[in-house]
Parts: C-alpha cells; sequence; structure tokens
C-alpha cells in the first residue's frame, strides 16, 4: 500500500502537471493500474458531483485527494473464525446471561476461559480473534446520564471507605464512615474500627448531631447494615435498626441499584477525596482519638473553601442555608447493643473474643451488658458494676484489680503475677512495688480503702507518713486518712457555727439600733 504523501502528488502529477499514467507509475515505482484506480475514482467522484448539477464543493475535492489509500476488504471472508467457532461463543455468552439473572456473576467466563475452552475442543484460534469477537457479540451502547438537581435540605449519602493508619507505631485498618450533602456538597467522615451496626448507628448519631437537624432522605449502596435481604431482583428490605433510627430521627431512606454508584456519586467521590486530602501525607497518630481530631480539621478546611459550583459559596454557607429544611433534631438516639452475658470462671465476661472483668462476686450469674463503639458497660440487678474501653483486637483481657478483692483476700500470694496486677493504675502499681511487695494482704485492704476514700488521698498520707519516717501499710494510711477527713468534718462545723452566731448577733443588732431609734423619737415628741 502507497503512502498518502505519494498518492497526491500521483493524482497532482496528472491533474495539474499533465504527466501520463505510464509516466507516474515509473516516476513511483508502482502498478500502472494502481495509478490507473486512483485517477479513475477521483474523476468519477468529480464527474458525479458535476452530473448531478450542484457545484463541485472544494472541501469534497480536498476529502477525496487527501483520503488515505486502503484496500477494500468489504468482500474479504474470515478464515479462522468458522461458524462454528462463533457458535460456540455465542453459547458461552448465553450461559454467562444465565447465570448473571441467577445472581453467579463472578463465576462467569471471561474471554480468557473461552479461549481455553476452544483450543481444548480442538479449533485452532488466536486469543486476539477471541477477545475481538466475544466484545462485538457483547457489544452494549454506552450508558447515559442525566444530571440531578436537589432542593436544600431533601437529600444526603453515605458510605464507607478503608483507611490504613499507623496508631501509636502500629499500622491498623479503619473503617471512614462519610455523609455527603447531595445539594451543598457538604462533608463530614468519621473512623472506626469496624464496620459494625453500633459503628453505623453511631456514625448517623454523631452527623445529626453535628449538623444540627436530620435530611428528608438518606441514601445507601447495598451494604449489609443497611440492607436485610433482597426481595425480588431490584427491591430490598431494610434491616431492622436501620427501621428503628430512621424512624426515631423522621428520615426516609433510599438504596441505589446493584453496582450503580453513580446513583449516590456524590458521597463514592468524597470518600475518596477525604481520604486522600486527609490521609496521604499524614498516617501516623498516637491513637484513635487524635486521628479523628487531624481528620475533622481537614474536613473544616474542605467544607470553608468556596466553589464556583455553589456560585462561590462554601459548602458550609449551603449548609447554613439548608439547616431551616432540616428536620429538627431529637435527645441522642441509645445506639448500644444489648445483651446478657454469664460471668465465666476468670470474672469476665467474653465480648467479639476479648475478655472484660467484672466484680468476681457474680462468677456464674448472669450480667446485662450495653456495647458501644469505644465502652462497655457491665449492669447486675439495673446497678453498673463495671465500665471498660472496648478492645478491637483477639483475645484480649481487659482487667480492673478492684474486681478481684474477695478472690485475692482468699489467695493473697496470686496478686504478683496476676494480669490483674499488669493492667493496674500506674500510680498504683508503684505504691504496690515500694511498699507493698512482700505484703499482698494488706495491699487488698488498701484497695479496699481506695474504693471508699480516693487514691489522692492515700498518696497524701503516704508522703506523710514516709516525711515522718513511720512505716508505710494500711493502718497507718487509713488513720492519717480517717483525721484528715474528721478534720475537714470539723472545720466545714466550725465554720457553720461561727457564721450562725455572726448571723444571730448581726440581727440583734438591727434589733436593738431599731429600738433605740424608736425611744428617741418618743421622747422628741414627749418633749413637744
Amino acid at each position: 500500500m502507497i503512502r498518502l504523501d505519494i498518492k497526491l502528488d500521483i493524482l497532482r502529477g496528472y491533474t495539474v502537471e499533465g504527466k501520463s499514467k505510464r509516466q507516474l507509475a515509473r516516476e513511483y515505482g508502482i502498478s500502472k493500474n494502481t495509478v490507473k484506480k486512483y485517477i479513475a475514482d477521483f474523476e468519477d467522484s468529480k464527474n458525479k458531483l458535476i452530473t448531478e448539477g450542484v457545484d463541485v464543493p472544494q472541501d469534497k475535492l480536498i476529502e477525496i485527494m487527501v483520503e488515505k489509500p486502503k484496500y477494500d476488504s468489504s468482500n474479504r471472508t474470515s478464515r479462522v473464525m468458522t461458524g462454528e467457532i462463533i457458535d460456540k461463543l455465542k453459547e458461552f455468552i448465553a450461559e454467562n446471561e444465565r447465570k448473571v439473572s441467577m445472581g453467579i456473576k463472578k463465576q462467569c467466563m471471561n474471554k480468557q476461559s473461552m479461549y481455553e475452552a476452544l483450543i481444548n475442543e480442538g479449533y485452532k484460534v488466536s486469543y486476539c480473534s477471541v477477545n475481538n469477537y466475544a466484545n462485538a457479540l457483547m457489544c452494549k451502547g454506552k450508558e447515559a446520564f442525566i444530571k440531578q438537581t436537589y432542593e436544600l435540605g431533601e437529600i444526603c449519602e453515605f458510605d464507607w471507605g478503608e483507611v490504613k493508619l499507623e496508631i501509636a507505631g502500629k499500622i491498623r485498618s479503619y473503617r471512614m464512615a462519610v455523609f455527603t450533602s447531595a445539594k451543598s456538597n457538604y462533608r463530614y467522615a468519621i473512623l472506626y474500627r469496624r464496620e459494625q451496626m453500633q459503628h453505623f448507628l453511631d456514625a448517623h448519631v454523631k452527623f445529626f448531631e453535628h449538623i444540627g437537624g436530620v435530611y428528608k432522605t438518606v441514601v445507601y449502596d447495598n451494604m449489609k447494615v443497611a440492607v436485610a435481604k433482597f426481595v425480588g431482583r431490584h427491591e430490598k428490605e431494610a434491616t431492622k435498626e436501620l427501621k428503628k433510627i430512621a424512624l426515631y430521627y423522621g428520615f426516609n431512606y433510599r438504596f441505589c441499584n446493584v453496582r450503580r454508584g453513580n446513583e449516590k456519586g456524590h458521597v463514592e467521590k468524597s470518600v475518596d477525596y477525604v481520604r486522600q486530602k486527609a490521609f496521604s501525607g499524614n498516617i501516623k497518630f498516637n491513637s484513635d482519638e487524635e486521628a479523628n481530631e487531624y481528620l475533622l480539621s481537614v474536613l473544616t478546611e474542605i467544607n470553608d473553601m468556596p466553589k464556583k459550583y455553589l456560585e462561590d459559596k462554601s459548602p458550609k454557607e449551603v449548609l447554613c442555608d439548608e439547616k431551616e429544611y432540616l428536620t429538627n433534631l431529637l435527645p441522642t438516639y441509645d445506639i448500644a447493643k444489648d445483651t446478657e452475658l454469664r460471668v465465666d470462671k476468670y470474672s469476665t465476661v467474653i465480648i467479639e473474643g476479648n475478655r472484660y472483668s467484672v466484680p468476681d462476686m457474680l462468677v456464674g450469674k448472669f450480667v446485662f451488658v450495653k456495647i458501644y463503639t469505644d465502652k462497655i458497660y457491665c449492669y447486675y440487678n439495673k446497678k453498673e458494676v463495671a465500665v471498660h474501653e472496648r478492645k478491637y483486637g483477639l483475645q484480649e483481657w481487659t482487667m480492673t484489680i478492684e474486681h478481684y478483692k474477695t478472690t485475692l483476700l482468699r489467695k493473697p500470694g496470686a496478686l504478683g503475677g496476676s494480669l490483674a496486677l499488669e493492667q493496674m493504675n500506674d500510680r498504683l502499681k508503684n505504691i504496690f512495688v515500694n511498699h507493698y511487695k512482700d505484703a499482698h494482704k494488706d495491699f487488698i485492704h488498701l484497695i479496699n480503702l481506695i474504693a471508699n476514700t480516693s487514691l489522692e488521698q492515700v498518696y497524701k498520707a503516704i508522703d506523710e507518713l514516709r516525711e515522718k519516717r513511720i512505716k508505710v501499710n494500711t493502718s497507718n494510711i487509713k488513720v492519717l486518712v480517717n483525721n484528715t477527713q474528721t478534720n475537714e468534718y470539723y472545720t466545714t462545723k466550725t465554720d457553720k457555727v461561727n457564721n450562725e452566731i455572726e448571723k444571730n448577733s448581726r440581727e440583734a443588732l438591727n434589733k436593738y439600733a431599731s429600738f433605740i431609734n424608736n425611744q428617741t423619737r418618743y421622747e422628741e415628741v414627749s418633749s413637744e
């Protein structure tokens, strides 16, 4: 095939310079028939336009002249992709469509599998041919999208995103809950260690309280914390917890179609945008709280930035306009998961593989537990008996030494190597190491004393004993603590008595002064 520039030179040589076809063929070293073909095509097109009675447009002639030379492949037949192979490909594609309708899309044959199946059946065909024909057979028109408009306070969207951070030197995976207003594009996000129902509900509560109201509709994808089950191919049933919180706050919920993230495109982009802005540069933090505080500061900067599509207003300013259209906020919704658990022989309850201590008198009994995203509360007979920070590891133990007072009094030797001692308050641990290393039972009595008074009072008593070079033990500490409380009582009582005496004295003096004044006026009247 000749180049385009040679074709143009041939046409110019024949029409402008008057060269013969034979001369042009010899000059460019090509077949005389090829030269004849290009000249004939050019003249036929030109004559056709003229015979139709229309002046020859310049752009048409230019188009004919500059058209790239090409072979006529319209009459070619495929030598490799026979009708039998094409029928096989159609069978594979039909089977894939059947699998999709059954909900097993991930087990459909891809084009590589189709190619391998044809080779195994003895067909000689290349992967490139299979790929091209399969694409042609499965070709669908591109989807068109319709731009939406939104009213103030109408819709917000919710989604999860994954973030990996280095917390106190350890890499941890977090789930970032993200809300985005469809109208103002105002963004709110918070980090959690899990993507469980409590975290899902807690994110809603915190978002509603953050903006001071509730949107009329919240849009979700098909996340398991929001969708309980599919009813038919397109209908979904919300989870019980989503129904409850929606009823409490008075908002509607809507689910987008499967694999249609564009139906909540604001939050889809927001997850990537917030993650990029907040954690593309800084991933090291000392605690979860520090990471969330940093995230909130980044969101504040994002929401304060004016946007052209908001007519040079910031998302925060548009949110202020939305607030009067939001549903009024109700008191905080209780997102806790309630359960009843039996206390095991270690005086602990097991929650998601982690153990939390309760008072040892409850071994074998059932306690009522409220599980929050960050705290664990334990109750017995409607009385709070333990509060712990929630753990997200595996087989972690959280123990409070005060919960084992009764057991340690019977088995004081078990204190030294116990996990409860290891997890004890640092200040209390220092007291044990410095003064009670060989007096475990006496230390248990000290814990009882601290429970009835305070650690600060005990620390002051220990400092006073050390200054006076008196032995530090629970009996001596108890004497000083009780004396301090007695002195405080009498000081308070004395101050109260003195105040009463002063008050009564003032009242007596006022009465006496009033009597003197009345007597003087009486004498003056009598003398007149």
